[in-house]
């Protein structure tokens, strides 16, 4: 009976570093997500609430009255190369990161429910919160185009900035007041992306609760590792 009862508790120690791993290289993608999101958003703000990329375009679009300098033009050209390179790394270790916490959160929740380690319930609830997650990565109006369907992925692309910023330029140049930021570009690229963040966030805490249970069952109880 000894014997039967040391092999189950050794079991359950299996399993439950089995969880760790996941949990371990769930942490880094969470984080990984975290940080692409952050710089998307500051990208954002530099194409949008500075001139740091605009002198190059305003030289062929306002005209040579007010051309900015030849160093200006650099400058700014270093910056548009700098942002595109972020945005494009962003939105890719943001994409894939968020998949493999998805299917990371999949995993524990099999080791949890083979081995009977309890939990279950918050593990479930923060694969529901990944499963979200992985839905605002779907550009939906693009493959779902309509009035109900006007939702764009969480990441965007550095067209997609650029578009913005020449729009920003021509009205300038226009002077007829149609370069201000609207509701639509402020959800776009900062409000989505920090919805993204927050379901993640969300995730991670029901991850939490649920391995806290589990590492304070009978059966597996080990000193608590935070998530």
């Amino acid at each position: 009976m000894d014997q039967s009862s040391d092999g189950s508790q050794e079991l359950g120690r299996e399993h439950l570093a089995a969880l760790d791993v996941l949990r371990i290289t769930k942490n880094l993608f969470f984080w990984l997500a975290i940080v692409a999101i952050v710089a998307q958003v500051g990208s954002w703000y530099v194409v949008r609430h500075t001139d740091k990329l605009d002198n190059a375009d305003r030289a062929i679009t306002v005209g040579e009255a007010s051309s900015p300098t030849q160093a200006e033009i650099d400058l700014s050209r270093r910056w548009a190369r700098g942002t595109e390179s972020a945005v494009s790394l962003a939105g890719f270790v943001g994409r894939v990161s968020v998949v493999m916490v998805g299917g990371l959160m999949v995993l524990a929740l099999l080791v949890s429910l083979s081995a009977r380690l309890g939990g279950a319930a918050g593990i479930t609830r923060a694969v529901r919160w990944s499963l979200l997650a992985l839905a605002l990565l779907v550009p939906w109006d693009t493959l779902t185009p309509g009035a109900v369907s006007r939702i764009p992925a969480a990441f965007c692309s550095f067209d997609d900035l650029n578009d913005v910023r020449y729009r920003d330029i021509s009205a300038t140049a226009a002077d007829n007041g149609d370069g201000a930021v609207t509701w639509s570009e402020t959800a776009r690229f900062s409000l989505y992306p920090l919805v993204l963040a927050v379901v993640l966030v969300a995730s991670q805490l029901s991850f939490r609760g649920g391995y806290r249970k589990i590492v304070l069952s009978p059966v597996t109880r080990l000193p608590l590792h935070e998530v």
